[in-house]
């Protein structure tokens, strides 16, 4: 039981993860990163989750870094996000870039 409990865990810690970034994808990136021409060459939709390459992580990396560094959203966009609603969103994006790491790792 204790081995099926912890695969359940394995799977489903990614998609809770994601639902937690979800909410702040949506409301502060889609409108300049979204389907039609996306700025800065990114698009929410292109990045992967579960992270599964390296490749993947990174972009994530990069995309954390700049929400954590208060590049994005830009100062003075219209949604600007409250620190909770960043901190959350930066947990599970690094919660989920451990366990990729980690994956990578064997």
């Amino acid at each position: 039981m204790k081995s099926s409990l912890v695969a359940w865990l394995v799977v489903a810690m990614p998609l809770a993860a994601a639902e937690s970034a979800r909410p702040f994808l949506i409301a502060h990136c889609t409108a300049c990163h979204g389907a039609d021409k996306p700025k800065g060459e990114l698009r929410i939709a292109d990045l992967k989750w579960p992270v599964t390459t390296p490749s993947e992580a990174e972009r994530w990396k990069t995309t954390a870094d700049r929400i954590g560094a208060g590049e994005m959203p830009p100062p003075g966009h219209k949604t600007q996000p409250a620190a909770k609603e960043i901190q959350g969103a930066l947990e599970a994006i690094h919660a989920e870039l451990t366990r990729a790491e980690r994956s990578f790792k064997g």
